[in-house]
Parts: structure tokens; sequence; C-alpha cells
């Protein structure tokens, strides 16, 4: 539920996969009206984060880095990935898939997969760090059609009640 900046500039110490969160320390508003604030690791991400983190230790080779995600220049120097580069991962990915895909669309994606899965808009919501449901709904997450009606009938199912005759 990050969106490409967020992830792309996290620092090392942002992870807390022992709470199974991200410290989202540069968000969409940053210096504005946003606040650094806590995001998510899912369970199912998890294993693949642990990879991840073992093969970033052996693509620095001992260097110091505080990007989570870092890249090495040509020159030697070790910084977070640029928008060029993630632009140039995101074209390779799909080259190598043959999906073609906008990362704008992966964050919407995760909220509307989350709603469909009954997640409350509440925790989507927060989850994507919104100040309330109205963004989450207007522009990433909505019940669907299906999905509200079996909710009504649920919530309107009565009871059978028989009623037996005692004059057996």
């Amino acid at each position: 539920g990050l969106r490409p900046k967020e992830i792309r500039l996290a620092g090392l110490c942002d992870l807390e996969l022992d709470k199974g969160r991200i410290l989202v320390s540069h968000p969409k508003g940053e210096g504005s009206w946003a606040a650094p604030d806590y995001a998510p690791i899912l369970p199912s991400a998890k294993e693949a984060v642990m990879d991840f983190l073992a093969e970033r230790e052996a693509y620095l080779d001992g260097e110091p880095c505080e990007a989570l995600i870092p890249y090495r220049r040509v020159s030697g120097e070790i910084d977070p990935w640029s928008e060029a580069m993630l632009r140039k991962l995101k074209a390779q990915m799909e080259r190598v898939s043959g999906v073609r895909f906008h990362l704008r669309t992966l964050r919407p994606t995760f909220a509307q997969t989350a709603k469909d899965a009954r997640v409350s808009i509440e925790a989507v919501s927060r989850a994507l760090r919104h100040g309330s449901t109205r963004t989450t709904e207007a522009y990433y997450a909505r019940i669907r059609g299906d999905d509200a009606f079996r909710e009504i009938e649920r919530a309107f199912e009565r009871p059978v009640a028989k009623l037996e005759s005692e004059w057996r």
C-alpha cells in the first residue's frame, strides 16, 4: 500500500519486521500537511522482505547504507533508488513478464484486494494512512455490489420460528 516514492526513500531503520510494519518517513505531503506514519507489512510479504534483506547485505558487501533499497552508482557511491531507476526496473519487469502495468495502480489494487477480502473500509483506510475513509472510498476501494447485497441480506436474515401446537 505504499506509494513508489515512499518505498524508494525508505530507510533501513524504518523497517520493523518484528512488529510487522514500516515507518513511512517520506509520505505524500511531506513538509506541509503529512507526518510520518506506519504502514503494515503483510505476513505473506515478510519472507520476501527477509530474502530481500539478505540480498541487500550481499549487494552492499559490508558497506554501510541507510537506504532500505540501495543503488550503487558507477562511481561506487551508494544512494537510494532514483525515480528514473525505478522506471527502468518497471520497464524490465514488463518485458520479462509480458504484463504491462502502472506503478500508480499498485496502491489502489492493494486497497481493493483488501476490501474484496472483507477487510473493513476503516482498516483499509488506516493501512493507507488516510485521515478518513472518504479518500479511501472515493479513489481506492469500494464495496462491490454483490458483496453489499450479501451483507444486507445477512443483516436482515430472520430466524425461522416454527410454532407447534400444544394440542397433540
